[in-house]
């Protein structure tokens, strides 16, 4: 898939695969934004405003996790306009007690807490000086079943897709990061559990 703006002076999209789609608002206005494989087009535009960030909402509020999983937590921008935006990937993590738990600061992990020690600890997360921060909560919960979904799915040739693991543990029920990854066109199967 490659990507292109017709106005680079207004928003960049990037290439680089593991930021592939992402815009970047440079100057106010609109562009086109637009996605080419195998010779197929498809455009939207994107508009860029002069709105500034006045807040940040971490979800879910006051996650709950077991001693050695994972949870992803999402930073959803509010600006002045009222509009909202996924800055997950573009604000700065840190945790308040990484003996308790730690948080991913990188393009792979931004957000991503797994649970180190049990406790609470406050998971923050920063851009342009505005802050939000959310409670994060871990057990000495044990694992006691695993639920992947969806079930039984059929996939195109040529396509991929991601499941998620629901565990199920005593006291408690997080989404830790069991997850299996198909390709079809390949026929492989890659297995990742984080647990």
């Amino acid at each position: 898939m490659s990507w292109t703006s017709s106005d680079n002076s207004v928003a960049l999209v990037r290439e680089l695969p593991e930021s592939e789609g992402l815009v970047a608002g440079l100057g106010v206005g609109s562009t086109s934004i637009i996605a080419t494989l195998a010779g197929i087009q498809s455009s939207t535009t994107v508009t860029v405003t002069a709105a500034t960030l006045t807040a940040i909402a971490i979800t879910p509020p006051g996650p709950s996790l077991a001693k050695g999983t994972t949870v992803q937590l999402t930073a959803t921008g509010i600006f002045s306009d009222g509009t909202t935006e996924d800055l997950t990937d573009q604000v700065n993590w840190t945790s308040s007690d990484e003996a308790i738990e730690q948080v991913g600061n990188s393009i792979l992990t931004d957000g991503l807490v797994i649970g180190v020690g049990v406790g609470s600890a406050t998971t923050t997360a920063t851009l342009d000086g505005i802050r939000g921060s959310t409670a994060v909560t871990v057990s000495a919960a044990t694992l006691t079943s695993i639920t992947v979904t969806p079930t039984d799915p059929s996939i195109a040739k040529g396509t991929t897709f991601r499941r998620s693991g629901q565990t199920s543990d005593v006291g408690i029920q997080s989404t830790c990061s069991v997850r299996m990854n198909h390709e079809a066109h390949s026929g492989s199967r890659l297995r990742e559990a984080l647990v």
